[in-house]
């Protein structure tokens, strides 16, 4: 349910058993903006983004700008730029695992004082 989706279906379900829209969304923790989004993105997209994520499972380590590339000389016309690539690319994660930065080390750690 952490997905804006999987709360929208909370949210319908809550409101099919009796409770108001208001308390609904007050007792899930909803902005209204969340809970009336209607999806904007054109089936071309989806179907982008589809090859995208079939491209991105053959060579993981590309990026959606490099993945664009890739795009564009697999079909040579009807070419999307790479934001709109990049934002039909976005909603299901790649298998890259994502690169954290170590914590900060402070003076008090290694023993030192300022």
């Amino acid at each position: 349910m952490t997905t804006p989706t999987g709360q929208r279906e909370a949210l319908e379900v809550l409101t099919r058993r009796g409770l108001s829209q208001r308390k609904a969304r007050r007792y899930l923790g909803l902005s209204r903006r969340v809970a009336t989004y209607t999806v904007k993105q054109p089936e071309k997209d989806r179907s982008l983004g589809e090859r995208l994520m079939a491209a991105a499972q053959e060579v993981p380590r590309f990026g959606y700008r490099r993945m664009s590339g890739v795009e564009r000389i697999a079909r040579a016309a009807n070419v999307a730029n790479s934001a709109a690539q990049h934002s039909a690319s976005t909603p299901s994660p790649t298998s890259l695992r994502q690169r954290h930065t170590p914590a900060r080390r402070h003076a008090a750690q290694f023993g030192l004082e300022l």
